[in-house]
């Protein structure tokens, strides 16, 4: 995302990358959209909901030993449910 707004902004000039932030989205990691609200700059996306499990699937591995327990997916809170309406009151310095 960063990347992307270097180009749109076609400088690397803190306010105008701010800028060209604003809205830019990216596809998820799981078919989802995170996207960077212009109101507050901060990332909205959707959430997991995991535990600790001996039966997950797929363990845990560090340093090369296997540690006979993984991530087991509990449930999902989607970016809409996981977005609350901003109060933020930024100052911006103005659009270049």
């Amino acid at each position: 995302m960063f990347a992307a707004a270097l180009d749109k902004a076609g400088t690397d000039d803190p306010v105008a990358v701010a800028y060209a932030l604003e809205g830019m989205t990216i596809p998820g990691p799981h078919g989802d959209t995170i996207v960077m609200r212009a109101e507050n700059h901060q990332i909205a996306m959707p959430m997991v909901v995991s535990s600790i499990d001996p039966n997950a699937p797929i363990k845990f591995v560090y340093g090369g030993e296997t540690f006979g327990i993984g991530w087991k997916t509990d449930g999902w809170v989607s970016t809409a449910e996981n977005t609350l309406p901003t109060t933020c009151k930024m100052k911006r310095p103005p659009k270049p």
